[in-house]
């Protein structure tokens, strides 16, 4: 009889705690709707801080710190929220809201990421496929353009050192050799004669 007791009041606590939260966040709602975010956030956090269960309550703070500008913060918050909650519906919300937050900190893989993942729970999300392929073109744009891959052929030439290209022609080329064997063997007949001179000269004295 205790135990139920115990449990009947434990619910009962829950319940008004659930009643606590819930207005704390229409009040909240009230503030973020007059733009007054600041007192809104304040209201959020209460109520989270009285059901942290509370996805309505989480999803709101979340779009409250976005709307700050606290875009770090907010794809936290949407991010701790996707992996908590079971509503289907809040998971695909919090991807969206996440990639949004993460483009507006200029982390384009990341918000790419976050728009397909919303997209696999709901393929008929026209906002998100519209900012997934606004993403996809400024993340293309950032790229530096990639050179034209070359083939192993003309990678090998272009690796070796370029040659100084001679500015004759084949019969110049010739012609030239042909003066350079004639100019040796000159050479060597001028050698020759100069030795038998030599030794048919007598020697001088001293």
């Amino acid at each position: 009889m205790k135990v139920v007791v115990s449990i009947f009041f434990m619910f009962l606590f829950q319940d008004l705690l659930a009643q606590d939260a819930n207005q704390l966040i229409s009040k909240g709602n009230k503030e973020y709707t007059a733009g007054k975010f600041d007192e809104a956030l304040k209201l959020y956090e209460k109520a989270v801080s009285k059901e942290p269960g509370n996805a309505k309550a989480a999803y709101n703070l979340a779009n409250t710190l976005y709307k700050k500008k606290q875009y770090e913060e907010s794809t936290e918050a949407f991010k701790k929220l996707s992996n908590e909650t079971k509503s289907p519906a809040l998971v695909q919300h919090s991807l969206y809201n996440k990639g949004v937050a993460l483009t507006r900190s200029n982390k384009l893989e990341e918000s790419i990421e976050a728009y397909k993942q919303a997209l696999l729970l709901d393929p008929k999300d026209a906002d998100a496929r519209h900012n997934l392929q606004k993403a996809l073109l400024e993340l293309k744009k950032k790229q530096p353009p990639q050179k034209p891959k070359q083939n192993n052929q003309q990678q090998k030439q272009d690796q070796k050192p370029k040659q100084q290209q001679s500015k004759l022609n084949k019969k110049q080329v010739e012609n030239l050799l042909k003066a350079l064997q004639q100019k040796e063997q000159d050479v060597q007949k001028r050698a020759t004669q100069n030795r038998s001179r030599a030794s048919s000269q007598p020697e001088k004295d001293w």
